[in-house]
């Protein structure tokens, strides 16, 4: 989302959002002219938050910092951990099967214990996430 400036000033926090990542960055403002604002050393339309000279396949962009940039940065780094926790897991899961052949070789005890374990650590990760 593009939002219009409303009488920024040198110092002010924005948002630098790039689709290239999850969550937006914190950045201040460097300098204002009479339609541009100055972020990290590129240039932005204070009307639109575009950077200026990009084509309309730009992917960065500033607004506003405000309450709901905070939370998507949170939000963002929640979906980072369950991100983790899941690669995690899948590794465990995959270890706990490597033995195993495609020629229909029965589970040991052992890997079934570990299968189980590694289901119980995955409910207890997402307990958090789930609404």
């Amino acid at each position: 989302m593009h939002s219009k400036f409303v009488d920024p000033k040198v110092g002010d926090t924005v948002a630098l959002i790039s689709t290239h990542s999850r969550a937006p960055q914190r950045k201040t403002i460097e300098r204002v002219t009479a339609t541009q604002i100055v972020v990290a050393g590129s240039r932005y339309r204070q009307d639109t938050g575009r950077e200026v000279g990009a084509d309309r396949w730009s992917c960065t962009w500033v607004e506003p910092w405000t309450d709901k940039t905070d939370q998507r940065v949170a939000d963002a780094a929640a979906a980072a951990t369950r991100a983790a926790t899941l690669k995690s897991l899948h590794a465990r899961t995959m270890a706990a099967m490597a033995p195993l052949s495609p020629h229909g070789d029965t589970w040991t005890d052992a890997q079934v214990a570990t299968m189980v374990e590694a289901v119980a650590a995955f409910e207890v990760a997402m307990a958090p996430f789930r609404r």
